[in-house]
């Protein structure tokens, strides 16, 4: 059991969305997506839920990590992240704005 972490890109009606990125037990990058849900007025469990994401939320998240200020984020499944994962972040950031650029729907989603 533990945090899984997606970021995928939503594809035509007909076809499986595409897993762009996968992180494990990523604990501050989960903070930050539900911060992003929760400023949206979402209420529910940030859990399963499917969070889209623009180009000024990867921009903003390239600035939190630029700051290092991913709020540092715990949970009984999440772990704690690593430098590794930190680093490792900079490549979620290429890929979302790759798929981005490339006209894509993209979003993050999350299991615990």
């Amino acid at each position: 059991m533990g945090l899984d972490q997606y970021l995928f890109a939503e594809d035509t009606p007909n076809q499986d969305d595409k897993e762009l990125y996968y992180f494990r037990k990523h604990a501050n990058l989960e903070g930050f997506m539900a911060a992003l849900f929760y400023a949206r007025g979402n209420t529910d469990e940030f859990n399963c839920e499917r969070l889209y994401l623009s180009e000024d939320d990867i921009n903003t998240l390239e600035t939190a990590v630029k700051l290092e200020g991913l709020p540092e984020t715990t949970g009984f499944f999440f772990g704690q992240t690593t430098e590794q994962q930190m680093v490792d972040t900079w490549d979620f950031i290429h890929v979302a704005r790759k798929a981005l650029d490339a006209n894509k729907k993209i979003y993050y989603t999350s299991w615990w």
